[in-house]
């Protein structure tokens, strides 16, 4: 009997209490160069479908493009995958998050060998049109399309981490049809005017608590994070500056909030110079804490932290905020003060500085981008009107 190769291989019928079914066995090539490896695959219902199995496992292992069977799920692999990315702690409790409502609930269970593009497509389409499992149970409308992008960006780094790693022939989402660029461009972002902001810190100032947090954001344009994240030892009043050095984010991890202190979103460090009334403001609100205790003013105390010494909740400022804003509404009405997230106030501190005219070089740094394109970028929105501006100007000074 001559010895079995690579690629041979043979069907075999067997009965099962659901009738009978099929089973193939194929020869694979030893990595080891020894006797070449036997391989059986049982339960195709159909003599044809084992047939059509058999017949691109062989040609696969003639072109050298085979793949050893994998146990790996969809939801297995994304769960490897993902322990060995090193992100921000808050990038990679997004991924989990995302990967846990809108990948596993749908398709976590099927093998990672037969994921493919139309699978993908059929994920893409009810997350668009129904949204998770557990948002579509809730009443709630599907996913916007950025946020479906986003599912698929998540799922083509990990398929082509996948194709790396021998597990897959070639990754299934990049043949995939999720919502394109266009399509998942970001709405439109909301500020205030000057004169909306004004009226907003006044009413604060007069009717609630945290107006000083409102105060700092509005003049400063920091990031929630960055802004909780502040210690007394960051702070030059007698210089005028702030220091930003850090970021405080909110991890969950199988339902448990757990507070991750990192840097700052890019990584690096800035000082920000105060005007006047901030200066002041922060003179007075360090009063205001020292008189409760004078640890609440160490240099390594937070600036906004509770009584316990502990930094704040950024989520819960942004909860805070929201109710503030929902009074002033209620009292003023929403045309004195739209509304907006905590977000935008950093929206605010930018586009009225370019509105006034201020370079985009020096807005950038003070918003801490990686560079003056991503101003550019984010804020183009407001320079159509500057342009329009410096050309009158240029127009006067060659009259």
């Amino acid at each position: 009997m001559s010895r079995r190769q690579p690629g041979d291989g043979g069907i075999t019928e067997y009965t099962t209490g659901d009738g009978p079914r099929w089973s193939i066995r194929y020869y694979v090539p030893n990595p080891d160069g020894g006797t070449p490896r036997r391989v059986q695959k049982r339960g195709y219902t159909t003599k044809k479908a084992a047939k059509d199995a058999l017949r691109g496992i062989v040609q696969d292992i003639n072109k050298g493009t085979y793949q050893p069977p994998t146990k790996h799920t969809v939801a297995t692999w994304l769960d490897h995958w993902i322990e060995t990315k090193r992100l921000r702690p808050g990038t990679l409790a997004s991924y989990r998050r995302t990967i846990d409502n809108h990948v596993k609930p749908h398709i976590g269970d099927i093998k990672l060998q037969d994921l493919t593009a139309t699978r993908l497509d059929r994920l893409y389409r009810h997350l668009e049109t129904k949204g998770s499992r557990r948002g579509h149970q809730a009443g709630e409308t599907g996913l916007s399309p950025r946020s479906v992008r986003y599912v698929h960006t998540i799922l083509s780094s990990a398929l082509k981490a996948a194709v790396g790693d021998g597990l897959l022939n070639n990754n299934p989402a990049d043949r995939a049809h999720p919502p394109t660029a266009t399509e998942a461009k970001p709405d439109e972002m909301t500020a205030w005017t000057p004169e909306q902001a004004r009226v907003f810190l006044t009413w604060t100032r007069e009717h609630r608590d945290l107006w000083e947090c409102w105060h700092l954001l509005l003049h400063t344009g920091l990031r929630r994070g960055e802004l909780v994240g502040i210690r007394w030892g960051d702070v030059d009043l007698d210089r005028a500056a702030l220091s930003i050095k850090r970021s405080i984010g909110i991890v969950l991890t199988n339902g448990k909030r757990t507070p991750v202190i990192g840097p700052t979103k890019t990584g690096k460090a800035r000082v920000i110079d105060l005007d006047a009334s901030t200066v002041e403001m922060l003179r007075a609100w360090r009063k205001t804490r020292g008189a409760v205790g004078m640890q609440l003013v160490r240099q390594d105390a937070y600036v906004f932290g509770d009584l316990a010494g502990k930094h704040s909740d950024p989520d819960t400022l942004s909860d805070r905020f929201r109710r503030h804003l929902e009074s002033i509404q209620a009292a003023l009405g929403e045309e004195a003060v739209p509304t907006i997230r905590v977000h935008d106030l950093r929206h605010t501190h930018a586009s009225g500085l370019l509105r006034a005219g201020i370079p985009a070089k020096v807005v950038s740094e003070r918003l801490g981008h990686s560079d003056v394109t991503t101003t550019l970028r984010v804020y183009q929105h407001v320079l159509p009107g500057m342009q329009a501006e410096a050309a009158k100007v240029f127009a006067a000074m060659m009259a």
